[in-house]
């Protein structure tokens, strides 16, 4: 009888002793993946910062002077934008569909 209350005893330790284990690594889990999410935050917030400070440094008229450094501008021949070969281009349907989902 003794034996058996002894049993008992040590398997409901191994079982609170697991549940207690299964806990933590949740804990941890959770704490990891909030961890993860202020990450992010920051760095959304850091690009935003970024943007911002090229949407301040960049004007229209800036952007004019700086192309007018680089000398006679012309556009990109039809050609080169075209998609290289073996690559599935969208047909007008599927380009439709996707401009729809915007």
């Amino acid at each position: 009888m003794r034996l058996k209350a002894m049993v008992l005893i040590a398997s409901g330790a191994a079982v609170s002793v697991g549940l207690l284990v299964v806990r933590q690594q949740r804990l941890q889990a959770v704490y990891e993946m909030t961890r993860s999410l202020e990450r992010g935050s920051i760095h959304d917030r850091d690009l935003w910062m970024l943007r911002a400070q090229i949407a301040e440094s960049i004007r229209p008229e800036r952007v004019v002077r700086m192309a007018a450094t680089l000398g006679p501008m012309r556009p990109i021949p039809r050609e080169i934008c075209q998609p290289a070969p073996g690559i599935k281009t969208p047909s007008k349907r599927e380009q439709n569909l996707t401009r729809a989902e915007r």
